[in-house]
């Protein structure tokens, strides 16, 4: 149980939280097509949440639901998953960085004119 406490904590450094961890490491860990209940069972995660985490994990492209009776769950393999993960935060990095540096240039073109706008202002006063 270590082990699972361990890389649930060690998921939320690729963006996941603890539930959709568990969630994705107990549907990683199980057969291929996996009865809800039994990753809720097995992960220690209540239905509702097990709903909530699972909702989010197909959307980030880690599991795929699959329609039956019951609700069956296939997922990616942790590999492929974490390397999912990994680009994701690389996606979000780039963007956050082409935000920044946008940022940077207003604040230098700002800073710049009024920079220009005191001097004038400076030389005029003083004449």
């Amino acid at each position: 149980m270590y082990a699972f406490e361990t890389e649930v904590h060690l998921l939320r450094d690729f963006g996941l939280t603890s539930k959709q961890a568990k969630v994705y490491l107990t549907a990683a860990r199980l057969k291929p097509m996996t009865p809800i209940n039994q990753i809720s069972r097995e992960s220690r995660v209540g239905m509702e949440d097990v709903y909530r985490a699972i909702t989010d994990l197909e959307r980030v492209g880690l599991i795929e639901k699959i329609p039956d009776v019951p609700i069956k769950i296939k997922s990616k393999s942790l590999d492929e998953g974490l390397l999912v993960l990994i680009a994701r935060q690389k996606e979000n990095a780039e963007r956050r960085i082409s935000f920044l540096l946008a940022r940077r240039d207003e604040i230098l073109r700002n800073s710049a004119t009024g920079f220009r706008n005191e001097l004038d202002e400076w030389d005029v006063r003083k004449v």
